[in-house]
């Protein structure tokens, strides 16, 4: 079911999760040598997320815990059309590995890309959604997903790049663990 943006801003940049993160289709790990870089392009990207830790001391905002989207997830669907299962390993900084596996025959693995965990607020700890890009050959995919209850709910938006002139569009699925 098509949900509102709550927020209804529009496009922001920031350095988040130890990601500096551009346009997209593009990001990189932020390590100590590129946050001096990071903080000279504050202006052009917008401003710096950083928290105040271990005293007086600037530090990157901390890793959340991804427990609750870890493991392998199956679509609800028995046949489903888009993505059969998709395979969630938490990472470093905040960051996770997706690797989704499309419903075509026979099956089409998209590969890992990096994804970024969210947490309910600025407070917490625990991941409980995710955003990632999967830039393909023929198409780019925004990915997007949330835990609903025991589920998981992922949403994907898809725009071709390969000039086949075929249109932009959304899909939604609903996983469960598998």
């Amino acid at each position: 079911m098509p949900r509102e943006n709550p927020g209804g801003r529009g496009q922001s940049y920031a350095i988040r999760q130890g990601l500096l993160a551009v346009p997209f289709g593009t990001s990189r790990a932020l390590d100590s040598h590129t946050a001096s870089e990071a903080e000279e392009s504050k202006g052009q990207l917008g401003s710096a997320n950083r928290m105040k830790s271990d005293g007086d001391k600037q530090g990157l905002v901390s890793a959340v815990v991804a427990e609750a989207l870890s493991g392998t997830w199956i679509n609800t669907l028995a046949n489903p059309t888009t993505f059969t299962k998709v395979t969630i390993t938490p990472g470093d900084l905040g960051l996770l590995t997706i690797d989704m596996v499309g419903a075509s025959t026979p099956p089409d693995d998209l590969g890992p890309v990096v994804a970024v965990g969210y947490c309910q607020s600025v407070s917490a700890n625990h991941a409980i959604a995710f955003t990632a890009i999967y830039d393909l050959s023929f198409k780019q995919m925004i990915v997007t997903a949330h835990l609903e209850a025991s589920q998981l709910e992922i949403e994907s938006f898809s725009r071709f790049i390969d000039g086949s002139g075929r249109s932009s569009y959304y899909t939604i699925d609903t996983f469960r663990r598998g």
